[in-house]
């Protein structure tokens, strides 16, 4: 039954390796999105997908910091040219950046998936709750309170797979006209009676620049939805488990003596304490008085004066 609940595959591979920018392994993702594949599979396949994020952040950052030396260079007065070698490095920071997200969310991904594996076990070897009927109303009301906070989680969780699910689809409408604004860009630079000219080339390069970025937004927003599916099996699972406790003490719960004396002796020490705040809240509301008796007699001996 706990196999049933691994990891659900999402549409990271199909909507990736349709694309040239940023590339992405097939089997590399398919290895730790796939139910079928075990934990160890996984945690392979996060690796090298992040072994490969780093070296292309490590590379883009090499190139921004080679361009930010190239613009040093430049003439202050082309105008022209510094816009172009502006261009180039917004877009190389952005590479950076995308990247660097990427690595992140891996990372995230990594621990994720550990701790799934360890949630799946906790499920498979489940044993009842230690002690005997009846258990104390307590031990009724944390367990209740646990239960809640794991159904808001996974509330949360559906929520922000809403957002995801939209920025996802967003993102795939921009690309398809990403991606003909650079097919009409090469059609048009093919048909060009000077092809390969600095201003044909410009669009191109600047279409080029825009798909990448698109699909690097694309890239991230997947692997946040990935993390969330996952995210989201662990609370569920974790939220099984407390229900079979739940199902197991079947109500035999028991509010004793003590209990209640525990009860009153909370409640009184609760009383003491606000007793002694609405004292303290007194002392400044007589202290706030005084100061407003205090500045109403100076206002009233200057209003005679000029």
């Amino acid at each position: 039954r706990a196999q049933a609940q691994i990891l659900p595959k999402t549409p990271l591979t199909n909507a990736l390796t349709q694309q040239s920018t940023p590339p992405v392994a097939a089997s590399a993702v398919e290895s730790f999105l796939s139910s079928a594949q075990s934990h160890d599979a996984k945690a392979a396949g996060i690796d090298s997908y992040q072994t490969d994020m780093e070296k292309r952040r490590d590379s883009a950052k090499a190139s921004l910091v080679k361009i930010q030396n190239e613009n040093k260079q430049l003439d202050s007065n082309d105008s022209a040219q510094r816009s172009i070698a502006q261009e180039r490095l917004d877009y190389l920071q952005k590479q950076f950046d995308g990247y660097s997200q990427s690595v992140d969310t891996l990372k995230d991904l990594r621990r994720l998936n550990d701790k799934l594996a360890i949630t799946q076990k906790e499920l498979e070897t489940w044993v009842p709750p230690a002690g005997t009927p009846p258990w104390k109303l307590s031990v009724a009301d944390d367990l209740r309170f646990a239960i809640m906070q794991l159904q808001f989680q996974v509330h949360h969780l559906d929520q922000r797979m809403t957002i995801l699910d939209q920025e996802i689809d967003d993102r795939k409408k921009a690309r398809a006209k990403y991606e003909v604004e650079l097919r009409q860009a090469n059609d048009k630079n093919e048909l060009s009676s000077t092809p390969g000219t600095v201003s044909h080339q410009q669009v191109v390069d600047s279409a080029k620049r825009r798909l990448a970025e698109i699909n690097q937004q694309l890239s991230n927003n997947l692997l946040d939805k990935d993390v969330v599916s996952m995210d989201r099996t662990i609370s569920s699972l974790k939220l099984t488990i407390l229900n079979k406790n739940w199902a197991y003490y079947d109500n035999r719960f028991v509010y004793s003596d003590e209990d209640l004396e525990k009860t009153k002796l909370e409640i009184d020490n609760k009383l003491t304490a606000l007793r002694k705040q609405e004292q303290q809240a007194s002392l400044r509301v007589n202290r706030t008085l005084e100061q407003a008796a205090t500045a109403r007699t100076k206002l009233d001996q200057l209003q005679p004066t000029p």
